[in-house]
């Protein structure tokens, strides 16, 4: 079952499963001795991959061909895991994100570690939150008067391009001649939705920590063996965005609708507008990058307001 659920992707219920007992993660499957890694790679699902390793999936187990699951990945994985999947110790000072967030100068070279509980069965506090503040010309960017603190879920690769030009609305070119475009899983430029044209040719964030963090929006990555989701810290000029929840209710789906629009996105929490959309592109200001331990995510029992406070701290 596990290998199934890997290679299709489901990250959910891949993640329910290694929380079972006497669930393997490194258990082949009979035709080809492969493992859930081997397909999660195979079949080119990120979010998966990144699962299994933080949960312990050998890297050097072999199948039947002699591949590990390094030599079977997806053409779309290539140039993002194969550190992951390297066999031996990870551990390195600073995430690697950071590390080149800093060498770049887009970030400040100290990192904000915030401690917390895994959950309330556990009494030791660990290191749940890292955080570094954008730099621009080299003076510390603040959240000016006036401004709401939110929240941006991003792949790890867009962070630096981010930290350096700011969030911008899709179908927008950068200085480097790239134009901003929303996920393939999204709604498409040009597309209507709760009666606003083009609704993706906007600027998202999220008053919700949980909301931005959800790995729809939020790629993980693995930094000494734990798994950490990738979060803008943002700062959105109070009444220059429009407020929308995060589902529809009564809504019918369009022809050929991504299954994992924003609004089928489902957090518990008690906010209840968790999609915040602004059009101006300087009505949105970048503050810094933060990681989020995955475990704090999905063990946390805070309030939307006590989340926000312990994630915003130093921000």
């Amino acid at each position: 079952m596990l290998y199934k659920v890997a290679r299709s992707g489901f990250y959910d219920l891949t993640k329910e499963l290694l929380e079972c007992d006497g669930v393997d993660v490194n258990q082949p499957q009979r035709s080809a001795a492969s493992t859930a890694l081997h397909a999660a790679c195979f079949y080119g699902h990120l979010p998966v991959v990144q699962l299994l390793v933080s949960k312990g999936a050998d890297v050097s187990k072999k199948n039947k061909h002699g591949s590990t699951a390094l030599d079977e990945i997806h053409r779309s994985l290539r140039g993002s895991v194969e550190d992951l999947l390297q066999p031996g110790p990870k551990a390195a000072p600073l995430p690697k994100l950071f590390a080149q967030a800093i060498d770049d100068g887009l970030v400040s070279s100290s990192v904000v570690r915030i401690k917390g509980k895994l959950s309330s069965l556990v009494s030791e506090e660990v290191v749940v939150v890292m955080k570094v503040h954008r730099m621009v010309n080299g003076k510390k960017v603040a959240r000016p008067a006036g401004y709401e603190l939110a929240w941006h879920g991003t792949k790890e690769q867009h962070v630096r391009s981010i930290l350096r030009h700011g969030l911008k609305a899709s179908g927008e070119k950068l200085s480097d001649g790239s134009e901003i475009a929303p996920p393939s899983n999204h709604y498409s430029l040009g597309m209507a939705h709760q009666g606003i044209h083009n609704w993706a040719a906007a600027i998202f964030v999220s008053p919700s920590v949980s909301y931005a963090s959800h790995v729809c929006y939020a790629e993980r990555t693995l930094y000494d063996g734990e798994m950490w989701a990738v979060v803008m810290d943002c700062a959105v000029r109070t009444g220059a965005f429009t407020k929308h929840n995060q589902t529809v209710g009564g809504y019918n789906t369009l022809p050929g609708e991504p299954d994992t629009a924003e609004y089928r996105v489902e957090v518990a929490d008690e906010c209840d507008e968790q999609i915040w959309r602004a059009q101006k592109n300087n009505d949105v200001i970048v503050l810094g990058c933060t990681l989020i331990h995955v475990g704090f995510l999905e063990g946390c029992e805070m309030s939307y307001e006590q989340l926000r406070r312990k994630i915003s701290n130093g921000a």
